[in-house]
Parts: structure tokens; C-alpha cells; sequence
């Protein structure tokens, strides 16, 4: 098994993470729909992180990518450009969970439809969801063809 310390994107660069009061919701992006769920949290401090594609992590580490066949996403928002950044891992995995929402919960975050739209190019479908009472929640998808 290999862990990397960056944030997952679908670019290699530096980007600015927002600290939150509450750790939990720390995010590269700005707080959309979040702050009217849940006016007691906010951004503290922001630091800078390396953001890499999984794609590229993958290759440059020489991980076997076909032991993979799994992805568990919650990245407040960014989702989607973390799975644009896995393109290439997205042929070996079989079931993906990601955290969703309904609307941009995180400005310029991707909604579930987004997900639901791209991850079907991908032969994914969505099985399983369990949303808030916030619009929020996760969701389960499992390949059915490549």
C-alpha cells in the first residue's frame, strides 16, 4: 500500500487550502451553499499544498494499478477533479464511493449530477445514495462495462 501527503486534482501545481474552524471542512474551494447549512463554520487560515493527479502519483510511484480496484472520495467539492485527475485508474476500478451534493455546497463544486454525467463515460452507475437533511451525502457506484 502507498500513501501520498498531496490534494487530489485533475492539474500538478501548488493551490491554496482553506482551513476551517472545524477541520472537518477544509477545502481548495471557496464555501458555497455550506455557509447557509451551517453558519458556525468557516475558513481560519489558508496553506499551501501540493496538488497532484492520481494518474500521475500512480506512474511516478510504480504502483500496480491493477491492485486497486476501489476509491473512497471525500474531498469537499472536488470531487470531480480528483476523478478527472484518475482517468487512467478509473479502467481498473470496479466501485467508487464519493461524498455528493445537490447543490454547490463548496463554490464551484461539482453537484451529483456532475459526478452521475461524468463517471457514465466510465460505465459507471449510481446504486446506493444517502443524503442529509443538508443536500449532502454519499454515494455508492459500481462499473457495469468498461
Amino acid at each position: 500500500m502507498s500513501v501520498g501527503n498531496f490534494a487530489a486534482g485533475n492539474d500538478n501545481c501548488r493551490m491554496q487550502l482553506n482551513i476551517s474552524n472545524n477541520k472537518q471542512s477544509s477545502s481548495i474551494l471557496d464555501l458555497g451553499t455550506h455557509q447557509d447549512f451551517h453558519p458556525d463554520i468557516f475558513y481560519t487560515n489558508k496553506v499551501e499544498v501540493d496538488m497532484k493527479r492520481i494518474d500521475d502519483y500512480i506512474s511516478t510511484n510504480h504502483i500496480n494499478r491493477s491492485q486497486y480496484n476501489f476509491m473512497n472520495l471525500d474531498i469537499q467539492g472536488y470531487e470531480l477533479m480528483a476523478l478527472k485527475g484518475a482517468t487512467n485508474q478509473l479502467s481498473y476500478v470496479d466501485f467508487i464511493v464519493s461524498e455528493v451534493s445537490e447543490t454547490e455546497l463548496y463554490s464551484g463544486g461539482a453537484t451529483i449530477d456532475d459526478i452521475d454525467e461524468f463517471l457514465g463515460f466510465f460505465g459507471f452507475v449510481r446504486l446506493v445514495t444517502s443524503m442529509t437533511q443538508h443536500r449532502w451525502g454519499d454515494a455508492f457506484y459500481f462499473k457495469v462495462s468498461d
